[in-house]
């Protein structure tokens, strides 16, 4: 129905017959089909999304409401695409993050070791993730290589944004047990 309504409403390009007591036939072109087979393999649902850069359910869901993955959901939508995110912007993204990675020394916190666990200040851990999108906040060089899960960064830096945005003592929930 979905293939029917879209070429019908000129979505996609294709010809309807209609064959003796209302019977609908549709015709699409091969292209066609095979445009919508590239758009659902490029864009992804949230599962996806997830396994592509390693993070637990809870830290996609931070990440989405940090809008760090904002420049990978776009406007609009090719036809019939059900996921919601794009993987060649998601895909720059770690890219461009990848990139931003300097030498360091001091000690590092992996990306997937953000959760509760590691504090309990969703502003300050929203603004780490703020400070990593715009740049400010650079990933080990050596830790690039994977998932954003897998990049480390510097703890110290981690440490002093979360103090400069933190409300309340900013315990983690070990210390708060």
């Amino acid at each position: 129905d979905r293939v029917v309504d879209a070429v019908a409403q000129g979505v996609l390009d294709g010809q309807l017959y209609c064959r003796g007591f209302g019977h609908r036939q549709t015709a699409i072109r091969r292209s066609s089909m095979e445009e919508i087979v590239r758009n659902r393999e490029r864009f992804h649902d949230k599962s996806k999304a997830r396994d592509f850069l390693g993070v637990a359910r809870k830290q996609f869901e931070l990440l989405m409401s940090a809008g760090f993955l904002a420049v990978s959901i776009p406007t609009n939508r090719p036809p019939f695409v059900d996921g919601h995110i794009d993987s060649h912007a998601l895909k720059r993204l770690v890219d461009r993050i990848a990139d931003s990675a300097v030498q360091t020394s001091n000690e590092t916190v992996a990306f997937r070791e953000w959760n509760l666990r590691f504090t309990t200040d969703l502003s300050g851990m929203t603004e780490v993730l703020r400070q990593i999108g715009c740049g400010a906040l650079n990933p080990r060089i050596d830790s690039t290589s994977g998932k954003l899960a897998d990049f480390c960064f510097d703890r110290d830096a981690v440490q002093e944004i979360l103090i400069d945005t933190r409300r309340g003592p900013g315990l983690t929930t070990q210390e708060v047990a």
